[in-house]
């Protein structure tokens, strides 16, 4: 038969060669954040606490968020109300024609109307 072993069995590289790698990649990562400004290279610095408080911090600024355009939506519905209203009035006030005049002897033979 074949002395190429089938494509299935093929071995994954050890946990160790992994580490290396993704410490290399770590570190590539870290360089080009520091260049750009968006982390500092301090290293980790206790980990699991930075996390939780970014995250934290992240769904605080999607609740600010959420409220900012909730009152935005309140303010533009109350507006749009408010300006419906003034329509309605002004359509209210719009200018008519005025009524004929009474003529004097109507007005003396059968009253005001």
């Amino acid at each position: 038969m074949s002395e190429t072993p089938p494509e299935g069995t093929e071995s994954a590289p050890s946990n160790a060669e992994l580490a290396s790698r993704v410490d290399a990649l770590d570190g590539k990562l870290d360089t080009i954040l520091a260049a750009l400004g968006g982390k500092p290279s301090d290293g980790e610095g206790g980990g699991g606490q930075a996390q939780p408080q970014d995250v934290a911090a992240e769904v605080r600024a999607q609740f600010a968020e959420r409220d900012r355009k909730a009152a935005e939506a309140k303010t533009q519905a109350d507006a749009d109300a408010w300006k419906t209203g003034v329509d309605a009035s002004l359509a209210e006030l719009r200018e008519k024609p005025p009524q004929e005049p009474v003529r004097a002897v109507e007005q003396k033979m059968w009253g005001r109307r």
